[in-house]
């Protein structure tokens, strides 16, 4: 094979390749305007929930957490305050009774659990095995947490009943729909969290009496 062969086969690889690749990020552009991101498609790697038992209580315990699941049709809004203790208080969407239970965190890593024990009279639709553990992993809890605040930030230790029926779709206006966007996905320069509190203090939320 001469020297020039070789250079002109050269370059035709490297175009193929430049194509190749050029046709790549034109699909990658296309499939994303197709489908655009949702709150679960953002930076999970951003949600920080400890790789070890005694990191997620530190992080957990003694905090409110917003979590949202979103499905094709609609979202899940749940909020939780875990005290010190491990003791959980639960808003449901459609539930006036704060649900009460336990959590506690198991195994490390990759493989750390989040677990939670709520009693056989527990209202939530969702738990199909009520009165034993049931735990998540930790990829799951990473692409439902949406936010973190320290503090029983809506008094739900101290109440037998909710501020207000929570709706399933409460917090969805609130989590920031841009892929780039980091926790707690900030919208309007607030957190979840603290556009929920700025909108249930307002008059514009019909608020119901504990």
């Amino acid at each position: 094979m001469t020297p020039t062969t070789l250079k002109t086969r050269c370059r035709l690889k490297l175009r193929r390749s430049t194509c190749a690749t050029l046709a790549l990020l034109l699909c990658a552009q296309l499939i994303a305007a197709v489908h655009p991101a949702s709150a679960s498609d953002q930076k999970a790697s951003s949600v920080q929930i400890g790789t070890t038992i005694e990191e997620a209580e530190v992080i957990f315990f003694g905090s409110t957490v917003l979590y949202l699941s979103e499905t094709d049709e609609e979202g899940v809004t749940e909020i939780e305050y875990t005290d010190q203790a491990g003791n959980a208080y639960l808003w449901y969407p459609g539930i006036q009774e704060v649900q009460k239970g336990l959590l506690e965190f198991r195994g490390a890593g990759i493989g750390l659990e989040t677990c939670f024990h709520y009693g056989e009279n527990d209202q939530q639709p969702s738990i199909e095995n009520r009165g034993i553990w049931n735990c998540f992993s930790r990829e799951e809890q990473i692409s439902t947490i949406k936010d973190i605040k320290k503090g029983d930030v809506f008094h739900l230790a101290s109440h037998k009943n909710v501020p207000h029926l929570l709706n399933y779709n409460d917090a969805l206006p609130y989590v920031s729909k841009n892929p780039e966007s980091n926790f707690p996905f900030r919208t309007n320069g607030k957190t979840p969290i603290e556009n929920l509190q700025v909108l249930w203090v307002s008059d514009t939320h019909k608020r119901k009496r504990r």
